[in-house]
């Protein structure tokens, strides 16, 4: 036994996705604002993970943790996360994902309205 350790495939999944946001980001960031910036990358993983779950669904290959899709809907990818289920037909009839899923979109609605409440308040 050598003692070695391996990491996850959330673990994985998790820090491959960080560097394609953060990757992207920096691309985009060149021509757009951060906070631009930011949600186009972040959706655009979001996208990608999606497509690449669905395929790895259909072929038996090894899946993307839901964890990691909830956490690529929390920070922002929301939308396209939604575009994709209906794109692809996945994650659609998985109660408790959409549950979940569902969870993250009004928290974010709430946390957007009271940002703007606050802030047109002053």
């Amino acid at each position: 036994m050598s003692g070695k350790k391996t990491m996850s495939v959330t673990t994985k999944s998790s820090i491959v996705a960080v560097v394609l946001v953060v990757t992207l980001f920096i691309l985009i960031y060149q021509k757009l604002n951060g906070v631009v910036s930011y949600i186009i990358a972040v959706n655009v993983v979001t996208f990608i993970y999606y497509g690449i779950d669905k395929l790895s669904a259909k072929r038996g290959w090894n899946r993307t943790p839901e964890i990691v899709l909830h956490a690529l809907a929390m920070a922002g990818g929301s939308p396209t996360a939604f575009l994709s289920q209906k794109l692809f037909h996945h994650k659609t009839a998985k109660t408790g994902f959409l549950f979940f899923y569902w969870f993250i979109v009004v928290l974010q609605l709430v946390l957007i309205c009271f940002y703007f409440f606050k802030w047109a308040k002053g």
